[in-house]
């Protein structure tokens, strides 16, 4: 009774890393700190050995743990996780490292709304859908894009010695 309880219980050690590092390889890819395009086959995979090795060499530190939070067993699992991700993925990372954004800004039809209200013109949902669905959106996106790159461009002398 004892060995197969013991089974059990390491049984379902090793499903709840492998659900807890499933989660958060899933918000690595949300955050285009890992590359979305690999295939579920491979990660579930690798999830499987990374829980595995994880289960082997600190399963027994956390498996009858009361409260996983504060034994540090999540935080654990994230950084098992990233140091296999590293071994495994090092060029993916990579590539998703420099194509990932670093900064995102957001325009809202509130955004809209207040310069229709600055120029006099009635701020209705009518006449913010005209504005974002006219040429003139594009055109604010080209400028945007646009005066990004000038700024960057610009702003590298602030942090080198050009």
């Amino acid at each position: 009774m004892g060995i197969v309880y013991e089974k059990n219980v390491q049984c379902q050690f090793l499903l709840e890393t492998i659900v807890e590092m499933s989660r958060h390889i899933q918000l690595l890819q949300e955050r285009y700190i890992l590359p979305q395009d690999i295939s579920s086959t491979e990660l579930t995979a690798f999830i499987s050995m990374c829980a595995t090795e994880f289960n082997d060499k600190l399963g027994e530190q956390f498996r009858n743990s009361p409260n996983k939070y504060s034994d540090g067993y999540y935080y654990a699992v994230d950084q098992f996780l990233m140091k296999c991700l590293e071994v495994q993925y090092t060029e993916e990372l990579e590539e998703a490292r420099m194509a990932a954004p670093i900064v995102v800004i957001k325009w809202h039809r509130a955004d809209i709304q207040d310069a229709l209200e600055d120029k006099g013109i009635e701020a209705t949902s009518a006449n913010v859908d005209r504005y974002v669905q006219s040429e003139a959106i594009r055109l604010f996106q080209q400028r945007c894009v646009s005066y990004g790159a000038n700024a960057i461009h610009d702003s590298l002398d602030e942090v080198f010695e050009i």
